[in-house]
């Protein structure tokens, strides 16, 4: 029971990460955020980011495993990292627009 308890929140930020760097790009497209026109964004470009953003994400779930070998505050700090780094790239990458 153990194991489960500390598998499960691991796998659950990690699903999570991996999502929400599109989730953030397709709201701040939605919501006129970012003018496509204007910031001349091609199917390339977008493709070239959103590989960007998730390779991101796979050096931060490497980092997460260190969740595993921690206590207190590093441990709640090296599982939210696959959240916390992509969700600020991303949004890094939408104010370079």
């Amino acid at each position: 029971m153990n194991i489960i308890l500390r598998i499960v929140p691991f796998l659950a930020c990690n699903f999570v990460g991996s999502f929400i760097g599109m989730l953030i790009f397709t709201f701040a497209l939605g919501k006129g955020f970012v003018n496509v026109e204007a910031a001349q964004l091609t199917s390339e470009r977008l493709q070239y980011d959103t590989v960007v953003i998730m390779f991101t994400w796979l050096v931060c779930v490497v980092f997460s495993f260190r969740s595993f070998f921690t206590t207190g505050y590093w441990k709640l700090f090296f599982l939210c990292t696959p959240i916390i780094v992509p969700a600020i790239f991303t949004i890094a990458t939408i104010l370079s627009y």
